[in-house]
């Protein structure tokens, strides 16, 4: 029997949560809200959407910057590209995809620029609207103009405004629960998994580790969880 509440909770205590005014208790307590698009902060960044917001934009804009280098970059500026926005990406480092390998990164950095108008070793010093209009101001080279900037500069742990100061959990200094190789947090029952935990941001990942948990809770199979060999596609 699932009972689901689509709304905020925030943790009261050691074996309870607080759902639309409501107490719930449980023996224990799963945290895996996720994770949350950043945008660094300078000069116009509030100008500037993330993966959230671009699936919800009411039209398709004409011109679009994308400022990053990994996966959600990389595949935001691909996909908006073939649906006919003209696209920019723009990465501060000389390859895309940092962590792969170097011979998928050379091979999709070149790939990638017969179609993308691509800015490497470069950064965004202000954003300024101009009307309809968005001026990308360089570290290098001249200014863009576009009708949209999207940054996908990574994720941080969705841990504000938990209620974890209520318990023992504690937090990396990014936001990331600390865990151990249970997944158990620094409350003995309280667990954490997902992108909240900062380890591999993969949702494949984020189930495994959640089968992890349920075996060593509630079932004679213990196992922990090896992080090797995972497989990814961009």
């Amino acid at each position: 029997n699932v009972t689901i509440f689509q709304t905020r909770a925030r943790v009261q205590g050691p074996n309870a949560i607080l759902v639309e005014g409501k107490v719930v208790t449980a023996r224990y307590i799963l945290l895996a809200v996720g994770g949350w698009p950043w945008i660094p902060e300078f000069e116009g960044s509030h100008n500037a959407i993330t993966s959230n917001e671009v699936f919800h934009m009411e039209s398709l804009p004409d011109s679009l910057a994308i400022v990053g280098g990994g996966y959600i970059a990389v595949e935001f500026a691909t996909i908006l590209n073939r649906l006919g926005c003209n696209t920019t990406l723009i990465y501060r480092r000389e390859l895309l995809l940092r962590g792969f390998d170097n011979e998928v990164r050379q091979f999709i950095t070149n790939e990638i620029q017969r179609d993308v108008t691509l800015k490497l070793e470069t950064d965004v010093c202000k954003i300024v609207r101009e009307d309809k209009e968005l001026s990308l101001f360089l570290d290098k080279g001249p200014n863009i103009s576009c009708d949209s900037v999207l940054y996908a500069t990574g994720r941080r742990p969705l841990t504000s405004e938990l209620g974890l100061e209520n318990v023992a959990v504690k937090c990396a200094v990014n936001g990331a629960i600390r865990v151990d190789s249970n997944f158990m947090t620094d409350e003995p029952s309280i667990y954490a998994i997902g992108d909240v935990i900062d380890r591999v941001a993969l949702t494949p990942v984020a189930l495994a580790e959640g089968q992890t948990v349920a075996n060593y809770l509630f079932s004679k199979e213990k196992s922990c969880l090896r992080y090797v060999n995972i497989p990814s596609t961009v």
